[in-house]
């Protein structure tokens, strides 16, 4: 059966229209009918699906390495499975913008504050890979996307359906098997030797700059042959040939990551990026307009579909924008998923997207997030009627507590997660239940708040949904209900006590795996169809008996993206948020120490809040 408008490949997911096929399958936009946002959903081709063994399990493989590997900067799986009827397909985020290649092909080349961006931001999902065994093998322009945000350049890493943990690169390998495309392939690689391994990707990391800075490729021929031998004779030009105004020391660098023999180049991707950045430091051009810089604040706020939502003053209605449909601003975009045959597939469509600027945020925000130890803040004086009180919040003893991963107690840990450490917290007081509707409509009544969204999954426009949390509100609206409470959100440290307590497992119930009988989630048929009134799983419940801190929404915190005490991720502009949600299954669903970000000007259909205040 082949796939048509109109076909519900989960019941939670409906194909609307084609965007594209290769020889692999095709990939479909299709509507998330629980979150009501697009997404993209990859088919297999039906010739392919009962005769070639490698073919489905590269679709498998591309669909398993991209959810393990928790990185902003490789593409988000949500869904993966057979329809009903035996297709195979993955169902992903939708991204906007254009691959690496297209962008080179239409500006000729990058400059210099281009690729500084363009190469920290692969090195670092490579360096996720590689942390997990995870080699991607096909490295090249057309699997790295540049996503437009709005304001800058944000990159996703494509295609691991030739991905392979590096074990199984060196079976693969010994029978002669040979996989990527022969311009970005290293030396090893091209000679299907015993020892494949991460450098492989640097390498190709390496021909990538190289392209990215000169619109050339180091290794040229008329044919695969003729380039497999210029790889293989590892003799290129040096970049400064091509561009004479790049910093002296990048000629050496590539030298480095060029080198014929693995020993040579550099061990790693970190230290790889940290020395392409020392060299480009050597001189320092204009900045490029739309260039987002590697290390900048800005660097994980991309926006994730979904669903995708606008940007608006903090006083205003967020607003739920629907991709595809007509704002203020025009831009011509590509979205594209994940490849197909050899390569990405990309769709020209146009895409619009508004960016008003957003006023700076009127409630106080608490101390330091970055901080081990949290402390109190002074809150606005609130509504002598809508204070804290002991019927909707309970107390968290001040104390020391563990924050973060910590191996003999959890079964993944996520580098941003580490090192855990204990951190000291005041007594505090947390909101037993989520926010709900008819709480956050009482401030919006009162003039405190802002409406929340009302576009498609959002429950602002409803009457029927008092006991359930709200959602589509930005991170701003949910501080200012919790200054007209008298209280303010979180910061990460004191949701995660509150959730983990002294025993601190991967989520409030213990270390068991969430089911739907546990916590709202996705799943088979037994599982709820989306969020749930507030308190609706017993199981739900942390130590002190906050609820839904497992599940349903996914919760703002008031804290900054910031490397823990001794840890080594890069910070960010975006809010923590925390907690899994009614839209993740088993395979993807967060723990409670697991950490993800988002610009605070985002409101999602997954995301809500509540608030604390200190004892």
């Amino acid at each position: 059966m082949e796939p048509t408008s109109g076909m519900m490949v989960t019941p939670h997911v409906r194909l609307v229209r084609e965007l594209g096929r290769g020889g692999m399958g095709s990939v479909w936009l299709a509507d998330h009918l629980t979150l009501g946002a697009p997404v993209a959903v990859k088919l297999i081709a039906a010739e392919l699906r009962g005769r070639q063994r490698e073919v489905l399990a590269r679709f498998q493989r591309e669909a398993s390495a991209a959810a393990r590997i928790a990185s902003p900067h490789v593409v988000r799986t949500f869904d993966q499975g057979f329809t009903s009827t035996g297709m195979p397909y993955i169902v992903m985020e939708l991204l906007v913008g254009e691959t690496l290649a297209a962008r080179i092909a239409r500006a000729g080349r990058l400059d210099l504050a281009e690729t500084r961006a363009v190469i920290t931001q692969v090195a670092s999902a490579l360096g996720d890979a590689h942390a997990l065994g995870i080699i991607h093998r096909d490295i090249k322009p057309e699997n790295v996307f540049l996503v437009e945000d709005g304001t800058g350049i944000f990159v996703k890493v494509l295609d691991f359906g030739i991905a392979k943990e590096r074990e199984a690169v060196l079976s693969l390998t010994a029978t002669g098997m040979v996989f990527g495309t022969p311009t970005y392939m290293s030396p090893e690689q091209l000679d299907s030797t015993r020892d494949v391994d991460e450098r492989t990707d640097l390498w190709a990391l390496g021909v990538l700059a190289y392209t990215a800075l000169t619109g050339r490729e180091p290794f040229a021929g008329s044919s695969t042959l003729e380039v497999s031998l210029a790889v293989m004779k590892g003799s290129f030009v040096p970049p400064s040939q091509h561009v004479p105004d790049l910093p002296g020391g990048l000629d050496a660098w590539f030298a480095r990551a060029l080198a014929l023999e693995k020993a040579a180049r550099f061990a790693s991707a970190e230290e790889m990026v940290d020395a392409f950045v020392a060299a480009c430091d050597e001189a320092k051009p204009p900045p490029s307009p739309n260039t987002l810089e590697p290390r900048s604040p800005l660097a994980k706020t991309v926006v994730l579909v979904p669903p995708a939502v606008d940007t608006t003053p903090p006083l205003a209605a967020p607003k739920i924008t629907q991709p595809l449909r007509s704002s203020r601003n025009p831009i011509a975009a590509l979205i594209v998923v994940a490849g197909l045959a050899l390569g990405a597939l990309g769709i020209t469509l146009t895409y619009w997207l508004a960016t008003p600027t957003a006023p700076e945020a009127t409630a106080e925000e608490p101390a330091d997030p970055r901080s081990a130890t949290t402390a109190s803040s002074t809150s606005p004086v609130p509504s002598s009627s809508a204070t804290a009180d002991d019927e909707t919040t309970v107390a968290v003893a001040g104390g020391s507590y563990w924050v973060g991963c910590r191996a003999d107690r959890h079964r993944v840990c996520f580098d941003d997660e580490k090192p855990a450490f204990e951190a000291r917290v005041k007594a505090f007081r947390i909101m037993r239940h989520e926010v709900t509707v008819a709480e956050y409509r009482a401030c919006v009544r009162a003039e405190a708040c802002p409406p929340a969204g009302r576009g498609p999954g959002c429950f602002a426009a409803r009457t029927d949904v008092d006991r359930y949390p709200i959602n589509c509100v930005d991170w701003r609206s949910a501080a200012a209900y919790c200054a007209f409470r008298g209280m303010r959100l979180p910061t990460e440290i004191e949701w995660e006590v509150a959730a983990l307590g002294e025993a601190h497992r991967d989520f409030p119930w213990g270390s068991d795996p969430p089911s739907c009988t546990r916590t709202v989630m996705r799943g088979d048929d037994e599982c709820a169809d989306g969020p749930q009134p507030v308190g609706s799983r017993s199981e739900d419940r942390s130590w002190v008996g906050a609820m839904d801190m497992g599940g349903n929404l996914r919760e703002w915190t008031a804290s900054d993206y910031a490397p823990y005490p001794g840890g080594h991720v890069d910070a960010s502009d975006g809010k923590v948020n925390r907690g899994g949600s009614f839209e993740m299954g088993a395979a993807q669903f967060d723990t409670s120490h697991t950490r993800r970000v988002d610009p605070p000007t985002l409101a999602r259909a997954d995301l809500g809040f509540r608030c604390v205040t200190i004892e």
